[in-house]
Order: structure tokens, then C-alpha cells, then sequence
């Protein structure tokens, strides 16, 4: 696989939210910017590249703007009244950009694959053009959830180890009379006389290094019984292995296109773009919903990122000509 050369994020104004329009929604604002993989990854956190190709684009969309996108995005009818529509010219200019870049060129949206991607493919289809064969595309905001929970993981794993060492540390002290040969190299303890030492401490401790490790043969095994694992033959398990990684394979195959980057319940933590920025870098967020400052924020985040952010992408892109395009009747992302 050859790793992604140009990231170009893209970000969208429109008329209104698709759901509101029975998936009419028009293009409004466009803007794309682009940097090279490697100026990327020589970016500190906190900082852009300072090499930066830009777009941006106003379009007048014919049809009435939701006074909601209004409201939020700053842009009406009335201040678009004499800009271009979204024709071929508009077209031509956008794909002029894009192929000027270094390739391949991935587009980078947040929650583009249920809104930017269906969107500007709806727009294409509708002029009977299309990007490039080999254009690509990822969503970040599958990105930043997968690279930062991850990260949350581990900082969790090195609290919950660093919580077990005070127990023992703090057992000691409480009971002196504890002889130190029961923690020889090997961590070979005599379970009766923790328990009897400090059974409050020591059941607690089980506790959570137990949820700790089911939790992880959960996530590394995907939802396999390790016990059912382990009283198999070896032939058996390697089958098993077979068929997920199988599995696992089909999952990354529709990862890509998954409504949002958790299952279950929502996170405690907020994904929307300008919630990710000031938690990344620890700043307030610059004026949302104007197109090209969202492609900033993003564009900042994935550099203060940029190790995982890049291993991601490279991991986890499609090619733009598998967008489906926003249709009417069917919800994006579908």
C-alpha cells in the first residue's frame, strides 16, 4: 500500500442539515486545505504547517437557506445572492486543485462519510462529473475517537497499576510484621497471608485487575470466550483464529462507512470537532462553522497527532468513488 502523500480537509457550509431537507441540502461554502505528509509529521502539537495550499469557495445554492444553518454558519441567501452556483466551472476549479497536489491525496472531513463525502458526491452526480479514480477519503472524527480513546486506555492501565503498587506499598507499612520474602522477583505471593493481612485491600484489588482483564480479552479478542478458547484443541483455535481475523477484516472493510466511531453507549467525552481541538491542545477553539476554520482546527489536531494520525489514515481510507451520494429517501451514511 502506498502511504498517503497530500491530506486535504474539507469542510462544508450548507442550506440546512439533510435529515431537515429530505436530503435536498445545498452546498454553500466550500474550503479545502492541503499539506503534505511530511510536513505534517514535522509539525510540533500546537502548531500547522507551514506550507498550506487553500480553497475556499462561496456558492449561491437556489434554494432557501435554513434559518438555523443561517444562524449558525453566518451565511443568507441575501449574502449570496451574486456568487457562482455550483456548476462545472465550480467543478473544474475544485478539481484543478486537487490534482495539482502530490499523490495520492486523501480528503480528510470530520464526520464526512455521513455528511461532507454524500454530499459533494451528490453535487458531482448531479453535474455528470467525477473526482479522479484514485482519489481518497477518510473521516476523522473516526480518527481522533479510535487514536484518543486508545490513549485514555492506557493512561487508565497505568493509573490502575500505579493504584495496585500503593496497595502493596501501603500493606506493607500497615503490617510491618509481613515478611518481605513473600515478594521475591517472581510476585510468587502467599494469597492466605495477604488476605489475612489485608483482606479489604487485597479483594479489592482482585476486583479490578479481574474487570481490567476482561475488558481486555474483550477488546483483543472481539467478544471471544478466552475459556472456550483455551479448551480447545490447538487445531480448533487456530480455525477460530482464521475465521476472526476473517471477520476482522469484513469489519475494517465497513468500518469506514460505521454511522459513528463507538458502539453503545456514547462517550463521556464530547467528539465534536471544536470539543476535540481545545481538549488536544489546550486552547480555545477558533470561530466554528465557517469552512475553513474547521479545516484548521482539524488540520491542528491530527499534527498535535500526527505519528497516529498518519498510521491511521493509511489504515483506514476508501476511495472517494465508493462515497454513495446523498439520495433522497435514504439517510447518509447508509
Amino acid at each position: 500500500m502506498v502511504p498517503v502523500a497530500t491530506y486535504v480537509f474539507v469542510d462544508l457550509e450548507t442550506t440546512g442539515l439533510p435529515v431537515e431537507e429530505t436530503n435536498r441540502t445545498k452546498i454553500t461554502e466550500l474550503s479545502m486545505v492541503a499539506v503534505k505528509r511530511e510536513h505534517l509529521l514535522r509539525t510540533l502539537a500546537g502548531a500547522s504547517p507551514r506550507v498550506q495550499n487553500k480553497l475556499t469557495l462561496c456558492f449561491n445554492p437556489c434554494r432557501m437557506i435554513h434559518p438555523g444553518s443561517t444562524a449558525t454558519t453566518g451565511l443568507c441567501n441575501d449574502l449570496l445572492e451574486h456568487e457562482t452556483k455550483f456548476d462545472k466551472n465550480a467543478f473544474n476549479t475544485v478539481n484543478s486543485f486537487l490534482n495539482i497536489l502530490t499523490k495520492p491525496v486523501c480528503l480528510i472531513a470530520q464526520n464526512g462519510h455521513n455528511f461532507d463525502f454524500p454530499i459533494i458526491k451528490n453535487h458531482l452526480e448531479k453535474l455528470s462529473v467525477q473526482f479522479t479514480d484514485d482519489l481518497l477519503c477518510a473521516d476523522c472524527l473516526h480518527a481522533f475517537y479510535d487514536i484518543l480513546e486508545k490513549v485514555k486506555s492506557s493512561n487508565t492501565q497505568v493509573l490502575e497499576q500505579k493504584t495496585s503498587d500503593l496497595i502493596k506499598e501501603n500493606s506493607n507499612i500497615i503490617n510491618p510484621q509481613l515478611n518481605e520474602k513473600n515478594f521475591d522477583v517472581d510476585n510468587q505471593l502467599s494469597m492466605q497471608t495477604i488476605n489475612e493481612t489485608t483482606p479489604k485491600q487485597q479483594i479489592i484489588k482482585s476486583e479490578i485487575e479481574k474487570c481490567l482483564d476482561d475488558t481486555n480479552m474483550f477488546n483483543i479478542n472481539n467478544q471471544i470466550s478466552m475459556q472456550k478458547i483455551n479448551e480447545t484443541t490447538p487445531k480448533q483455535q487456530q480455525i477460530k483464529t482464521d475465521q476472526t481475523t476473517r471477520k476482522l477484516d469484513r469489519k475494517k472493510l465497513s468500518k469506514v462507512r460505521r454511522r459513528f466511531p463507538w458502539s453503545g453507549a456514547k462517550p463521556k467525552d464530547s467528539y465534536k470537532l471544536k470539543n476535540i481541538y481545545e481538549r488536544v491542545l489546550n486552547r480555545v477553539g477558533i470561530e466554528a462553522h465557517r469552512a475553513e476554520n474547521d479545516c484548521t482546527m482539524a488540520l491542528e489536531i491530527s499534527a498535535a497527532l500526527n505519528n497516529d494520525f498518519v498510521k491511521w489514515v493509511d489504515e483506514n481510507h476508501c476511495l472517494f468513488s465508493d462515497v454513495k451520494p446523498m439520495t433522497i429517501g435514504v439517510p447518509l451514511g447508509e
